[in-house]
């Protein structure tokens, strides 16, 4: 949950149990991980664009690859380190 929330929880109920249900970490999670998907295809050359959206082909010298290419946590295949 945010700081915010988690702060004022400890301050005003010291003895509470903090209990976070599946919905709200999941969505959490997949809005982060939305935001990380979009700043890639943001990133990546119009040629692997176009192929995602299923309006082209890769050429020789690109693949779905490139766009994850010095992406922070992505290595160059794109799988997670």
């Amino acid at each position: 949950m945010s700081p915010a929330f988690m702060k004022s929880v400890r301050e005003n109920l010291p003895n509470a149990a903090v209990i976070l249900d599946h919905f709200h970490v999941a969505r959490l999670k997949n809005g982060r991980l939305d935001g990380m998907r979009l700043a890639v295809f943001a990133r990546g050359p119009q040629e692997a664009k176009d192929v995602l959206r299923g309006a082209g082909t890769f050429s020789s010298g690109t693949s779905p690859a490139s766009l994850t290419t010095g992406v922070r946590g992505l290595g160059s295949t794109g799988s997670s380190r």
